[in-house]
């Protein structure tokens, strides 16, 4: 019967090599963890800007655009989205970012995190953050889990329509009350695509012409309104007098 420190036996006594095996590595070698090297520690808003360019997409948007761009504050996890008509829209749009975040806020952008993409790398760019205080961390190539924040919420976006995907560490407050301190109303919110009656004002028909025009439901304009696409000019407007039918989706 053989003993617990000894289950097998004629093994050889095997002396742990302190050299790296060539071999090995060729054959085998796997990625290492990523989890301790590029903690998440930012400690009040801007201090760390996670950024990342997602597309092309083949189908182009309403607006004529096939990329989005996407900032996450570390700190709060709160997210803004930008559609890109052309990756090189990227500093241009950082620019404005830069400047809505900082006045929102009173805080100042400290470091900012993206992949080593050419629309983030340009001289240009470098320049910009250089100028204005801003540390540019470019992640290493081919190392989606260095800016992993927004791999995974681009992967969200993405993939919204099949299923939400949950983050570890959730917090017991959303990203948009830990940002602005005010916890937020979701009264407003409606189903995606379903179909809408937006009023027609007096000044833009007769008096026996239709009072509402029917339309779908496809987002929201930071004033309030409800975005809506209308299939008939194929256009995008915005309007806060809308009725909503809920139980109907556009087919």
């Amino acid at each position: 019967m053989l003993s617990e420190k000894k289950m097998v036996q004629g093994l050889p006594k095997i002396k742990l090599p302190n050299e790296v095996c060539d071999m090995c590595c060729t054959g085998k070698q796997a990625r290492n963890s990523y989890h301790a090297i590029v903690p998440f520690n930012a400690t009040k808003k801007l201090e760390v800007i996670h950024s990342d360019v997602c597309g092309r997409f083949e189908v182009k948007s309403v607006g004529g655009n096939r990329y989005f761009v996407t900032f996450i504050d570390e700190f709060t996890r709160k997210l803004w989205i930008y559609l890109l008509a052309k990756k090189s829209d990227v500093f241009g749009v950082f620019k404005k970012f830069r400047l809505l975040v900082q006045n929102e806020s009173g805080e100042m952008i400290s470091r900012l995190r993206s992949d080593g993409g050419g629309e983030y790398t340009s001289i240009e760019f470098n320049d910009f953050c250089s100028s204005n205080g801003i540390n540019h961390e470019v992640t290493a190539p081919y190392t989606p889990q260095h800016n992993g924040i927004l791999e995974r919420k681009n992967r969200t976006l993405v993939n919204m329509i099949r299923s939400m995907l949950k983050q570890k560490k959730l917090q017991d407050k959303t990203p948009e009350e830990t940002w602005c301190g005010v916890k937020p109303s979701v009264q407003h919110l409606k189903i995606f695509g379903s179909l809408c009656f937006k009023h027609v004002p007096d000044q833009l028909g007769r008096k026996l012409d239709d009072k509402s025009q029917v339309m779908i439901m496809v987002g929201y304009h930071s004033t309030g309104a409800y975005k809506l696409y209308d299939p008939n000019s194929k256009k995008i407007v915005f309007s806060k007098d809308v009725k909503f039918d809920e139980t109907k989706c556009w087919n």
